[in-house]
Order: structure tokens, then sequence, then C-alpha cells
């Protein structure tokens, strides 16, 4: 029986000491943090934004620039990639994705459009001259919540860049561009007029000759500093603002009037993210995605009757403030109207689905990289620790069974 309870003990200590040394796992967690992670940039217009309000005073002097060379430049030795996830959370704005430059070439992907057109493209230039590298979308195809897979592969030693966006790809050749010294990667504002494309940028990775050097997951929740998760090549970043924290907060989407004394009717669509308004010769549409407006004429002659289409699946709006679920853009809206004597204000502001808690929240923030820095990886160190805590964690159950009094 001795015996028996020696060896009960010794197994006990092998089990609670391996366990010990297992990583710790946060049970009861809802979301993954990579998941909600992403860094929104400014574009270039002050909220209330509208693709009708274009006037210089309706632009912002600061917008958001995500510098990954901020400490130092990077040598990219002739052959890399760059890939990441990215939505523009608006699609009338013009601006810059992001920028590779050196004292030899330089590599631009722009967010291009004509405000006229319902064409936009996604476009890469090389030494400021067009490439085949350009992906062309309809307007209506750009919107919040619609993510695009990127994916560029430069060779410098053969002069070939490579895009491919949602395994669609397009190929630019030239002659030879190595270049054997550093080079500079950004995001966002560039130019004289510092142009942004307002867009979300999610799960950022650089490799150098295939292998992975530097990734940016954007879980952070405050600050300037996206944290490089596998590498040593921390961004810094201004104007900006943490894709969690709109998870949590509302955040204003846009703001206007509609000018009469009399309102006949508020409605939205039930399926379709439309605010209906009814004036008394005309239904007023206004599309919650695009912040555009579209006009139906009604005819006197048929006693005001609304088109039988605009009364079809919606929601009477009656009350001064109402909720609507976006599950295409993953957004829950809050409008509020503000009525006056000759017109009424509408207020439209937005959270993002998953909506977190309070508790959820401050259990992402006392983990995200914002309080606990990043570790490096680092293989040999992680063996050495491992096994410290393994020696430790043997010592300490051994006190504790007190095998001073094992009887052998």
């Amino acid at each position: 029986m001795k015996n028996k309870s020696y060896f009960l003990k010794i197994f006990a200590i092998l089990v609670i000491g391996l366990v010990s040394t297992l990583p710790s796992v946060g049970f009861g967690q809802q979301f993954d943090t990579n998941y909600l992670g992403g860094l929104v940039f400014s574009g270039n217009h002050k909220f209330p934004i509208s693709p009708y309000k274009t006037k210089d005073g309706d632009k912002l002097k600061e917008k958001t620039k995500l510098l990954l060379t901020n400490e130092k430049q990077i040598n990219l030795k002739g052959n890399y990639s760059i890939s990441f996830k990215t939505a523009f959370w608006y699609n009338f704005s013009h601006g810059s994705i992001f920028r590779i430059s050196n004292k030899h070439y330089s590599i631009k992907f722009l967010f291009d459009h004509h405000p006229d057109s319902s064409n936009i493209n996604l476009s890469l230039a090389f030494n400021n001259e067009s490439t085949p590298v350009t992906f062309r979308f309809k307007r209506s195809e750009i919107y919040d919540g619609k993510w695009f897979e990127c994916q560029f592969d430069i060779d410098e030693f053969k002069g070939i860049i490579k895009g491919k966006i949602n395994g669609v790809s397009k190929e630019f050749k030239t002659k030879s561009f190595y270049w054997q010294e550093g080079s500079d990667i950004a995001f966002g504002a560039e130019g004289i007029t510092k142009d942004c494309a307002p867009m979300i940028l999610k799960d950022l990775g650089i490799s150098i000759d295939g292998k992975l050097e530097h990734h940016y997951l954007f879980t952070e929740m405050e600050g300037n500093t996206a944290y490089d998760s596998e590498g040593n090549l921390d961004a810094l970043v201004t104007n900006h603002e943490w894709l969690i924290n709109q998870h949590y907060f509302p955040h204003e989407k846009d703001s206007f009037y509609v000018n009469s004394t009399a309102i006949l009717a508020f409605s939205l669509h039930k399926t379709q993210n439309e605010l209906i308004i009814k004036l008394a010769d005309t239904i007023k549409i206004y599309d919650l995605s695009f912040h555009t407006f579209s006009y139906i004429p009604i005819n006197p002659i048929l006693n005001n009757n609304l088109p039988v289409e605009s009364f079809l699946n919606t929601e009477n709006w009656d009350s001064s403030s109402f909720v609507k679920e976006d599950k295409r853009n993953k957004l829950r809206y809050f409008l509020h109207k503000y009525g006056g004597k000759d017109s009424t204000l509408i207020k439209i502001s937005f959270v993002r689905i998953p909506t977190l808690t309070a508790p959820q929240y401050n259990d992402l923030y006392e983990n995200s990289p914002t309080i606990n820095r990043p570790r490096k990886k680092n293989p040999f160190l992680g063996f050495f620790f491992r096994g410290w805590d393994f020696c430790f964690s043997f010592l300490r159950i051994f006190c504790c069974l007190g095998f001073g009094g094992l009887e052998l």
C-alpha cells in the first residue's frame, strides 16, 4: 500500500506539472479578437459624410496613415509579397491604399474613381505609371461589409508584379528593378493632398523569400502603435480608429434635414437598407449603405397614392427613434428624428455586429496588445521557459505533498 501511495503521488506530480505548463485558455469568451480586429482609415471627408458634400470645407485636414517603417526601413531582398483583407466603408472617396517606395522605384495601390462613373478601379501604379494590375468593380459592389482578399507578389529580379483580389489575378512585367537596400511601406494618406482610401484593414502580412516576416492583426484598442506579432517592425498609425471599438461604441454615420412643413410618413424597408420618406409631392428614399437619395414623384391625379412597391415589406417609423439591423453590412443602425418648424433633422449612428457587452469589451481590452505587449517569437527562449516552468511546478508540488516523509 505504501508503494502504491508513493507511485500515485509521483503520477500526480507528473500530470499536474505537465498541465501547469500548458498555455492558459480563456473559457467562455465568445469572440475571436482576430475576427473583431482591424484598423479603420478616415477617408477624406468630415462627418456627417455624403457624396453631396464636395466643398473644400467638407474635407479632413488630417487623415489616417499607417507607416510600417517608422522605426527603420525594411530590406525586401528582391522577392516579397504583401497580403491583407480590406473593405471600404464608403464608395465615394478616392485615395491611396498602400505605397512601397525606395530610391529606385515606387509601387502604389489606389482606390480610383470618377464621381460621375458607376465603376470603381482598384489600380496599381509602378513609378507613377498605370499598369495592367487594375481591378474594376461596380460602385454598388463596394460597401461596408464587402471584404476583398488581396495579395501582391513582387519579384524585383524578374521585373514582375502579380496582384490577386478574391481569386482574380493580374500581372505586370517590366525590366528588373532589384533594390538591395531599405524600402518604406505605408498605408493611407499619400501625396500632396494626402488622399486616403475610406477603408478597413485586417490581417496584414509581409513575406520575404516565401517566409512570413511581419504580421499585423490590429487587435489594439487604443494608442498609435500597431504591433508586429511576427517580427520586430511595430508600425506607427495616426488619425485612425481601432475596429474593435466600433463593436461597442455607437458611431455617427450621417445626418441630414428634410425640408417640409408637413411630412406625411416615415418608413423603413425590412430587407433593403432604405429609409422611405413620403412628402406631399415626392417619395424620398435614402440608402443607408451608400448615403444617397433617390426620388419618386407623386402624381396628384392619382390622389397622392404611393407606388405599391414603396409600401411592401416596410415598417412605419412613428416614434422619435428606430433601430434597424443590417445583415449584409453587419451593422445595427440607430435612427433619430428631431422635428422643427419647417424641417426635420435625421441623425443616423451605428454599431457593428456582433455587438459587445461591457464585460466582453473590458475583457478584450485587458487582454489586448494595448495592455499586454506581444512577445516576439524565440524558439530557444520558449523551450527554456517551458522547461523552467515544469521544474518549478515539480518542486512546488513536491513540497506540498511532503515528500520528505515518504517511506521508500
